[in-house]
Formats: structure tokens, C-alpha cells, sequence
């Protein structure tokens, strides 16, 4: 396991910057998001929550019964963590997500998601290939590509989303899972043929 240069001082003394409430035990941090305005698959407001592994950067999400997801997930430091899932906590940090990071930061929210509507996840390892995640629910397997909306205006201001598939994409049956990072709300893209 690679370590990440960062103290359980320096994640404390961030932590209470941002005035972020967390509890800690021993290099584990346990953070609970504040409300996000999305609905979850039960019809709910929710907030998520997260053990961050001090000096790691693995991260792994708590249900809202109160279990563990066995997945652990990396991220590169508490900021980069705290950028994908605290983000209105973040805004006064002035830092530019580098463009490599969005799709992660999409993937990262688009697997909570379908956690939350009943799915089991299986990420793809790589990052490459037509695939970003295979998701299972009962007996129907679907194979997803995660992208963050690009929204562009028509002739009459209204926004519209473009996504694409790839000639190998539809001959798989892909379907597009749209992340829209301002609001965190997922969906996935209807597509014709």
C-alpha cells in the first residue's frame, strides 16, 4: 500500500478549516456529507458517508444502515477526497480540477448512485476499453459509460446534453450514465438506435 505524505495533524487542521465535522479513531476519519439536493432511489434527501484512511487515501463508503462497503476506493490525499465528495465545503479552495480527475470524480458518484438504487458495481480497473462500470440488479447486467454533461444551448437557449457512443459502445448495448457536476444528479442518456 503506497502512503501519502499526510499526518493525521494535517487532515485534523484542514478538517477544522474547513469547519467540516468528522470523527476520528486512531489514522480513521469518519465524514458525513451535509444534505445534497438530490433524491436518492428510495425518495429520500440524504447525506453520505465516508471512512477516509489517513495516509492512504483509500476511502470506503458507510450505507445509511449503518454497514460498510467492503470496496475500498484511492484517491490521491484528503483534498482530493474532500473535492470530490465535500465540494461545496471546497469552494474557497481555489484549485482547478485537473481535467484527468473529472471522470473520476463522475465515476466516484456515479457508483454511490447506483448503491443507491439497488445496483452491485463493478468498476473497470483500467482506463481505457468501452466500458467504465458493469452494474447488476436482480438478473439484468448493464454495461455503463460515465460522462460528465457538456451542456451546450440550442437556437433557443434551451441546454441540451451531447453524448455519443462509440461504433463498439452500440454494438455492445452501452448505455451513457450522465454525471452533472454542479448538481450531482445522475441519468442515464435515452439514445436512438
Amino acid at each position: 500500500m503506497k502512503h501519502i505524505k499526510e499526518t493525521v495533524e494535517s487532515v485534523e487542521k484542514l478538517l477544522n478549516k474547513l469547519k467540516i465535522d468528522y470523527k476520528r479513531h486512531d489514522n480513521i476519519v469518519k465524514l458525513t456529507t451535509k444534505i445534497i439536493p438530490r433524491v436518492d432511489g428510495k425518495g429520500h434527501l440524504r447525506r453520505y458517508s465516508y471512512d477516509y484512511y489517513i495516509g492512504t487515501g483509500q476511502w470506503r463508503s458507510i450505507y445509511s444502515d449503518g454497514t460498510y462497503n467492503e470496496t475500498y476506493y484511492k484517491s490521491s490525499g484528503i483534498e482530493d477526497f474532500l473535492t470530490r465528495f465535500f465540494k461545496d465545503d471546497m469552494k474557497h479552495i481555489n484549485k482547478k480540477i485537473n481535467p484527468s480527475r473529472k471522470g473520476d470524480f463522475a465515476e466516484y458518484y456515479a457508483v454511490t448512485w447506483l448503491w443507491d438504487n439497488g445496483y452491485e458495481v463493478f468498476q473497470n480497473s483500467g482506463c481505457s476499453g468501452p466500458v467504465d462500470m458493469i452494474a447488476m440488479k436482480e438478473d439484468n447486467v448493464t454495461l455503463i459509460d460515465v460522462k460528465t454533461f457538456c451542456k451546450r444551448s440550442d437556437r433557443n437557449g434551451n441546454t441540451d446534453i451531447s453524448s455519443t457512443r462509440t461504433k463498439k459502445q452500440k454494438e455492445l448495448g452501452v448505455k451513457v450514465l450522465g454525471f452533472e457536476p454542479d448538481s450531482r444528479e445522475l441519468r442515464f442518456i435515452e439514445h436512438i438506435a
